[in-house]
């Protein structure tokens, strides 16, 4: 009878103390059976929702580790790469594309993934992604043209989206809610090594073998990290309601996906086409912003219908905290890949310096944001402050991408290490804390959606910001070479490599195509700091209390 009572006592506890998520949302009716019959007790409604052994934890951190590092170098990897690529196929005016085709992949279906995470097996969703990225990272590397190359990227960015949002997810519900911070600086960290190691790989592919192993790379890395998925992990099966075919892709918001790619799509061939290769205010230019306000306030009035079954539920798109932190994660997200896409283009055309050897050079900004952000999870684990943190990271990163306009083809190491580190420190600093607030802030049933809305917008301002600025770049470029150069056709000068742009024009005036292009790398760098600055906005609207007291309020709602 006292065993029985004892038993009694537990089982009123746990029903008063445990939050279930609703049943097609994650693992949990699954795990809450495994849990009644061990000895650990419920989880509380804030802690985690997944429990792995220690040695299952070490694997599934490898790989994952693994698949954060091929993602996150195939949007550096190239930025080496391209001059030679633009050379390859005469293609100077993709060079944006490039880089924006990946990351414009990854904000049209971020969302998206967030939802098929919530409703559907973790494994089987993240193996997919990876299947996707190696089919993206195969037709790059067969690429006969730069339109198959671009189309490979979009594919590549399909999936990697889906890599890093399962990441974040797995993570989320498989390590303690103290832990996050640490954790997730590791993500931001590797993600950073990989962007030192980028660079660097695709400047020694490009000189000794050639620009296409920069994607061939990807294709066994990426088969050990899915085999690794596919053999040893295994979490819990979801219990769901059986349903037909046509409800489940109900369930998948098709609508709302279709409006949201549409809108994205019009919104980057906008930004990408207006002042290039179309005025601002021609027909074409016109109509895909007109479309672009068409197609998403179509699907704000979509998800608003659908309610909690949509996509992105009001109750997210409304939460403060969700909007500001994405805001920042937006403003200081895209100065960082500007930059290292076009700062290549500083050292290997204003410079002379062969691929690798820019590559080299890029270094000082990756190891400053590497030791920064490992430094401010470190400091937000501790303290449970974050808002030092995004302080100094817009503070730092505005200043340095000021300062990179001051540089000049003459400028020496002293100048480009000490600018590039100080942009590192500064993005270091910011990068990892949107999805750390995320995580204090939402109930457990809504973290998934909520790092989806969080890495959309890290990479929807990377996306932009690398179309706008190869604009600013083109614009700027064929506007000074016009009005100096007698004799040469914008045409020419859009359609010609980066390296050899020099090449067409005399050795006298060659001196001139060098400054032009600084000119116009400075306009660059000028975007990137109005940006970085007005990730202050982000800042403001953040609740600024520390994370135990965020994570208290959040077990009371």
């Amino acid at each position: 009878m006292e065993e029985k009572s004892i038993q009694e006592k537990i089982e009123s506890s746990r029903s008063e103390t445990t939050e279930i998520a609703p049943v097609d949302s994650s693992e949990h009716t699954d795990l809450e059976k495994s849990e009644s019959k061990s000895n650990h007790g419920p989880p509380s409604p804030a802690e985690v929702t997944i429990h792995l052994d220690r040695r299952q934890l070490i694997v599934m951190c490898v790989a994952m580790a693994l698949a954060i590092f091929l993602i996150s170098i195939d949007e550096t990897i190239i930025v080496t790469a391209i001059p030679r690529i633009t050379d390859e196929f005469h293609s100077i005016n993709d060079v944006g594309w490039y880089g924006s085709a990946y990351l414009l992949s990854m904000c049209c279906f971020q969302l998206h993934f967030g939802k098929l995470y919530k409703d559907y097996s973790t494994k089987w969703v993240f193996i997919i992604s990876i299947a996707l990225f190696e089919l993206g990272s195969l037709l790059c590397g067969v690429a006969p043209s730069s339109s198959v190359l671009i189309v490979g990227r979009a594919v590549a960015g399909g999936g990697g989206c889906g890599i890093i949002s399962g990441v974040l997810i797995i993570i989320s519900k498989a390590v303690p809610l103290t832990d996050r911070p640490l954790y997730t600086a590791g993500v931001s960290s590797i993600r950073i090594v990989a962007g030192i190691g980028g660079p660097l790989l695709g400047g020694v592919f490009t000189d000794k073998l050639t620009w296409r192993w920069c994607f061939f790379i990807n294709l066994p890395f990426g088969a050990i990290v899915a085999a690794v998925f596919f053999f040893l992990y295994h979490p819990p099966t979801v219990y769901r309601e059986k349903a037909t075919v046509l409800k489940q892709i109900q369930r998948l918001d098709p609508l709302g996906l279709v409006l949201f790619v549409a809108a994205c799509v019009c919104l980057i061939f906008g930004l990408q086409f207006g002042g290039t290769s179309d005025p601002w205010d021609s027909p074409r230019v016109i109509a895909l912003f007109t479309l672009f306000g068409v197609f998403i306030l179509s699907f704000a009035a979509n998800e608003i219908y659908l309610g909690d079954a949509a996509t992105m539920p009001p109750r997210i798109a409304k939460n403060r905290t969700v909007i500001s932190a994405s805001f920042f994660v937006l403003c200081i997200d895209a100065p960082y890949y500007a930059i290292a896409y076009f700062l290549p283009i500083f050292f290997q055309a204003a410079q002379g310096t062969s691929a690798l050897e820019s590559g080299l050079r890029t270094i000082p900004q990756l190891v400053g944001a590497l030791t920064f952000s490992v430094i401010a999870g470190l400091f937000v684990r501790k303290t449970g402050l974050f808002a030092p943190a995004v302080i100094l990271s817009t503070i730092i990163t505005s200043i340095a991408c000021g300062l990179l306009s001051t540089l000049t083809p003459n400028s020496g190491p002293a100048e480009w290490i000490g600018y590039q580190l100080m942009v590192g420190i500064g993005i270091g600093l910011g990068m990892q804390q949107a999805a750390v607030i995320i995580q204090h802030t939402l109930r457990v049933e809504d973290i998934p959606l909520g790092i989806a809305v969080v890495t959309f917008f890290q990479a929807s301002g990377p996306a932009i910001m690398v179309s706008v600025a190869q604009n600013v770049f083109i614009q700027r470029l064929s506007q000074r070479l016009g009005n100096t150069v007698t004799g040469l056709d914008p045409h020419d000068i859009i359609s010609t490599g980066a390296t050899n742009l020099r090449n067409l024009v005399s050795k006298e005036d060659q001196a001139t195509v060098i400054n032009a292009i600084n000119y116009a790398l400075v306009w660059v760098w000028y975007t990137c700091t109005i940006l970085g600055a007005n990730s202050v906005w982000g800042i403001l609207g953040m609740d600024w209390k520390k994370l135990h007291q965020l994570r208290k309020r959040k077990n009371k709602s």
